[in-house]
């Protein structure tokens, strides 16, 4: 979505909608971003949860439907044991929809 593709290469924090969602910066030896097209799709955007954060209220900010919070936990399934458990300090993968 644009808001994504918005928030990626950004460095600190957004309070949206409730959710406080960090956005990791990308390594220093990263390319400079280029306009995104079918051949050269945008990277996902990464980001850092924070104390309150839950798979719901962020994809009902990321997404504007909280039911697809299944789409963050399909992305990041290998940090995430319990659904309902996510840590801060925890960085995860933010897929389109």
């Amino acid at each position: 979505t644009t808001f994504l593709r918005a928030l990626i290469g950004l460095i600190g924090a957004a309070l949206l909608g409730g959710v406080l969602l960090a956005v990791a910066a990308p390594p220093a030896d990263t390319p400079a971003l280029v306009e995104a097209s079918d051949s050269n799709p945008l990277p996902p955007t990464n980001v850092v949860i924070q104390p309150g954060n839950n798979l719901w209220r962020m994809s009902k900010v990321l997404y504007g439907d909280g039911s697809k919070f299944t789409l963050l936990y399909e992305a990041n399934k290998d940090q995430i044991r319990d659904p309902d458990l996510i840590y801060p300090g925890q960085v995860f993968t933010i897929p389109e929809e």
